[in-house]
């Protein structure tokens, strides 16, 4: 095991708590701590039956502003637009793509001042907000999605100086990634990490359902993380045990995806789980450093 592995299985475990809490439902959080005294001016919400991002820049053609958009998709949307005191866009832009990496966010697409076209186009035709008509060299858009959820975000900075960012966000009715999969699986897929009890390893259905999610988020790598806290143990004993179930767990994968194994015993305390009565679980994780 690499030190980069060690130092980040301790890490994962120890920081379980605040990792849960900085999932993608955090990310509007997140993203408007960057945002220097922000006042929203403009706020809704509605449920759509088919609602399309852009996925293109904006460029008129005979007449007529031509880009292109994803598939319809149906569910909750917000729309907020807010105004913020003045910062460097550029670095803010830098900040922002960083904050969506560190909440496991998935690019689908993003542009940056003149390769967007014009910020007259998307604050006339995308957004019908001309609080949103800025520079042209002082406008970005990114488009992401995780796990049932979409977001975009559009800066830009008027000629005043005075900078806009409009948020959207899209809760799918019907999540494609955890469509048909049973309840454990819809919860791993929130957390973004699957959690299994050890006595449950040996049920027939809990490792297919491993399978189902795992084929579901179209995973080709994981690790396999043994934890065991049983009083009848040693230390030794304890981590002994854990790699052993990390490894069981390991041999039972998909063919598609491959799996490394570790054991670290009792190193990290789960009170959440330990209070439930747990003493040995394995943590299937899809998104390693």
């Amino acid at each position: 095991m690499t030190l980069k592995w060690v130092l980040w299985l301790f890490l994962f475990g120890v920081a379980h708590a605040s990792v849960a809490a900085t999932d993608s439902t955090s990310f509007h959080s997140g993203l408007l701590e960057l945002l220097p005294n922000h006042r929203s001016v403009f706020n809704d919400i509605q449920t759509a039956q088919a609602h399309t991002f852009v996925q293109s820049p904006l460029q008129k053609v005979n007449g007529q502003w031509r880009y292109s958009e994803g598939n319809p998709l149906k569910g909750r949307v917000q729309s907020t637009t807010y105004t913020f005191d003045t910062v460097d866009i550029h670095l803010l832009a830098s900040r922002i793509q960083q904050v969506a990496s560190q909440y496991g966010l998935i690019d689908q697409f993003s542009c940056e001042t003149l390769a967007c076209g014009r910020s007259y186009a998307w604050a006339t035709e995308i957004y019908r907000n001309k609080l949103l008509h800025g520079k042209d060299t002082h406008q970005f858009y990114w488009l992401w999605q995780k796990e049932g959820r979409w977001f975009s975000v559009y800066v830009t900075e008027r000629s005043n100086h005075r900078l806009y960012l409009h948020f959207v966000e899209l809760t799918e009715a019907h999540s494609r990634d955890i469509a048909g999969l049973s309840h454990s699986a819809s919860l791993w897929s929130q957390q973004g990490y699957a959690v299994i009890k050890i006595p449950r390893l040996q049920e027939d259905n809990v490792l297919n359902e491993l399978s189902h999610w795992l084929s579901s988020k179209g995973v080709k790598t994981v690790a396999v993380v043994g934890h065991n806290h049983s009083e009848q143990l040693t230390a030794d004993q304890k981590r002994r045990q854990s790699l052993i179930d990390a490894e069981q767990v390991v041999a039972k994968l998909p063919a598609s995806v491959t799996g490394k194994a570790y054991g670290l015993g009792a190193l990290v305390i789960r009170k959440e789980l330990i209070d439930k009565g747990w003493r040995s679980w394995v943590e299937v994780v899809t998104e390693p450093l």
